[in-house]
């Protein structure tokens, strides 16, 4: 994992309300980015079980695969969905931090 590095201004003994938008922006990444390594572990694990059951012989194995074409579609969705939105924000913070 990498690290994130939130830098703040602190004013009397307080934070102003930039510096919290920027600490939850760094806690959003952290997240969203633990996410996509996850899905990414997930997509891996499913691709991995369907070379085992590339050619069912038993309706068990062609059910199995029938799953895991479905798991693996919806996990690409959610795959695309979590890069879109880290794309995103970093872009924001980019423009506007």
């Amino acid at each position: 994992m990498d690290t994130i590095l939130v830098v703040v201004e602190q004013r009397e003994g307080k934070l102003n309300r930039v510096s919290w938008e920027t600490i939850t922006a760094g806690q959003t990444i952290a997240a969203q980015t633990s996410r996509l390594e996850s899905l990414e572990k997930e997509a891996q694990e499913i691709e991995k079980n369907l070379k085992l059951v590339a050619d069912p012989e038993t309706t068990a194995a062609l059910d199995f695969r029938n799953q895991l074409v479905s798991t693996q579609l919806l996990l690409e969705i959610e795959t695309g969905d979590a890069t879109y939105r880290l794309s995103r924000l970093q872009d924001f913070l980019s423009r506007n931090y």
